[in-house]
């Protein structure tokens, strides 16, 4: 059993993306309808790509982020103005048209890497597929779709580490 983890805010932000044009008049979207295409055709490659049995997607909490309590101005200064219209929605639909998993003040890689590494949450062999470079801190196995020429990579344990380690030495200017 082969069962996908997929990080639903970079699905829904590029599905969502690709679905307006900004223009000198202003912002052309294309239907929601398209925008859900979109993200169901992007999954379903994922799953025929990576011949996978199954594959849940993982969702952020909205209403709480645990990151807040500990630091106040976490993500302050991202422009959430440039968000793509149908962000939300999308992961809203994700949510009713799959099978997924969200956790109360957790983000969709909070949630990837507890799935991943937990012994018994999903049987079977798990792939992270998220293009955010903070899942090669978690040991298992990682597919980053924006670099499809790597291929499904094992994240050892002694690596995530090092890697974890790494970020903390160089720090994040994004985060």
């Amino acid at each position: 059993m082969r069962t996908l983890l997929l990080d639903s805010d970079i699905i829904a932000f590029k599905a969502s993306a690709t679905s307006q044009t900004n223009t000198a008049f202003g912002v052309h979207l294309e239907s929601f309808e398209e925008a859900c295409r979109k993200t169901d055709e992007f999954i379903e490659t994922l799953i025929d790509d990576l011949k996978a049995d199954d594959a849940i997607v993982c969702l952020s909490c909205r209403e709480h982020n645990w990151r807040n309590d500990v630091l106040p101005s976490y993500k302050t200064g991202r422009d959430h103005s440039k968000r793509p219209e149908y962000l939300e929605d999308l992961k809203a639909y994700m949510a009713e048209e799959y099978q997924s998993y969200l956790r109360y003040s957790l983000e969709a890689d909070d949630v990837m890497g507890i799935l991943a590494t937990h012994p018994k949450l999903v049987p079977g062999e798990k792939i992270i597929v998220s293009e955010d470079k903070d899942m090669r801190t978690i040991p298992g196995l990682l597919y980053a779709p924006h670099r499809p020429e790597l291929g499904v990579i094992n994240v050892t344990p002694l690596q995530a580490r090092q890697f974890l380690c790494w970020q903390a030495i160089c720090g994040d200017t994004t985060d």
